[in-house]
């Protein structure tokens, strides 16, 4: 489920003529950094700790 509806945005993304797209993934999260590695999202700089709990998050970017 999760892959058809990124899938879909990546789509969208295209359509209205995006840049880019961000995400933001706790960097333990190894399903969802799996997911998105597969569908060509790239880490963006390094995992930075959350502000209010300091679990660390990785940013993704995609060009659609």
């Amino acid at each position: 489920m999760a892959q058809l509806l990124l899938n879909e945005l990546t789509q969208q993304a295209k359509v209205l003529a995006f840049q880019s797209l961000q995400l933001s993934v706790y960097a333990d999260n190894e399903r969802a950094v799996g997911l998105y590695e597969r569908l060509g999202w790239k880490p963006a700089g390094e995992p930075t700790p959350h502000p209010r709990h300091g679990r660390l998050e990785q940013r993704y970017t995609l060009i659609p």
